[in-house]
């Protein structure tokens, strides 16, 4: 079983509005942790991942946080199966949740995925790709339990678009604090240089790597003609 990895702080609190950390757990396949991470490193909250259902029912035992985001693809159970487990237990009947999953094209989520959303009493429902739709935002509104419920009709809410309703009726509301907007693109852009930077010097670390490699080949084996080295070979 894979353990939880807890406790990675989101920005400090001080920087946001005053309050407390949104405790959030994070249950999705374990490529998408670092995509996460970053969509939500600019708000207050303090992210723990997890890979499977498993490990993130495992972490429910014994902690209670205000919101879990949970993907409905997990590798051992739907992420409906996980909510529906969460809401059987008294003390974690005011945690929001978050179901999100494939969509279909530009219908948005299946009939089906919101079906399941609203079987097992999710808060909100949200299809990939979750860059640009607000996610930070979305969250913090329904932290501590007290979810909202969000116009329905949009592909989100409670069960989210209705199978009948028109898709692509225009983007999602942006915040209204400009402030806010304007720390999150500087927090956002010294994360991506702070990634293009470890890039950077992942290069050129494998670089170093070949060339020390070839120089280590033709020290046990001279070459009789003229040799290409690693990254001149097809």
């Amino acid at each position: 079983m894979d353990a939880p990895a807890g406790g990675r702080p989101g920005a400090d609190p001080a920087g946001g509005s005053g309050d407390a950390p949104v405790q959030l757990l994070v249950a999705a396949p374990s490529h998408e942790h670092d995509l996460l991470d970053v969509l939500l490193s600019t708000e207050a909250f303090a992210l723990t991942f997890t890979a499977s259902a498993e490990a993130a029912l495992a972490h429910l035992k014994d902690a209670t946080p205000d919101a879990v985001l949970v993907a409905l693809d997990l590798p051992d159970l739907p992420g409906d199966e996980v909510v529906r487990r969460l809401r059987e237990v008294p003390r974690l009947e005011r945690v929001a949740v978050v179901l999100y999953g494939d969509g279909d094209g530009a219908a948005g989520l299946s009939p089906d995925a919101h079906a399941r959303a609203d079987a097992v009493g999710a808060d909100l429902l949200l299809p990939r790709p979750l860059a640009g739709k607000g996610l930070a935002a979305r969250l913090h509104a329904q932290r501590g339990g007290t979810a909202q419920p969000t116009p329905r009709g949009r592909g989100e809410g409670g069960g989210g678009r209705p199978p009948d309703a028109p898709a692509g009726d225009g983007p999602d509301p942006l915040p209204d604090d400009p402030e806010a907007w304007a720390r999150a693109l500087r927090a956002a852009r010294a994360r991506e240089a702070e990634l293009r930077a470890r890039i950077a010097e992942l290069e050129r670390r494998n670089a170093a790597l070949l060339d020390a490699l070839d120089a280590q080949e033709q020290a046990d084996d001279p070459p009789r003609g003229p040799r290409l080295g690693r990254r001149g070979r097809t």
